[in-house]
């Protein structure tokens, strides 16, 4: 009498619809890591005419995924939240600091689904400008990154219902983020980034 070997697979054997479900979704995952990998070297690569000609669909499918603090192997997340505030000039009637950073997140608070990408526009364009070497002596408003800041506070200003008439004034409050149980609050500080004039 033939005894079954006790180390046979065991189980319900796989129709043909189970059969070509398996397939369909083995290649499925195969195909999404190969388009992965392909956004993932024309992202990194060098320019050259592909890169550059897909550039559009590449960052499409990186930015909204991928634009994390992170250094090599390990996350590294911001110390201080940093909030952008500026101060119409007293031409235009108000003397009270705006804090932009705080519109732009109550813009997108209640969404269901909000675009990451359009919801981080003032926050990239504020650490680009940061990290520029005359930010802080006004000499890089000037710059790609100047300009870009400068527009885009425009436009949040005016979104807004504030007129910038002749300019306003900047500066970025940085609050450190405490740990988990501290007694004390933190301390905000200031960077000051002076008038920034507005084009009639």
């Amino acid at each position: 009498m033939n005894r079954a070997d006790p180390l046979a697979p065991s189980g319900t054997e796989l129709t043909g619809i189970r059969r070509i479900l398996l397939r369909i979704g083995v290649a499925g995952v195969l195909a999404l890591a190969l388009v992965q990998a392909g956004m993932l070297f024309l992202a990194n690569a060098p320019e050259f005419p592909v890169a550059q000609k897909r550039s559009e669909t590449v960052q499409t499918w990186m930015k909204p995924l991928f634009p994390q603090d992170w250094k090599l192997f390990a996350p590294n997340p911001p110390r201080a939240n940093a909030h952008l505030e500026v101060r119409l000039a007293a031409a235009a009637g108000q003397d009270e600091w705006i804090d932009l950073t705080a519109a732009a997140m109550n813009r997108y608070r209640h969404t269901l689904s909000p675009s990451k990408e359009d919801s981080q526009v003032l926050f990239k364009a504020l650490m680009r400008y940061m990290m520029q070497p005359g930010a802080k002596d006004g000499s890089a408003r000037a710059s790609l990154p100047g300009r870009y800041l400068h527009n885009v506070t425009v436009d949040m200003l005016q979104d807004l219902g504030h007129d910038p008439g002749r300019g306003f004034s900047m500066r970025v409050k940085e609050t450190s983020i405490q740990v988990p149980g501290a007694t004390y609050p933190a301390t905000p500080t200031y960077r000051d980034y002076g008038f920034w004039e507005v084009s009639s």
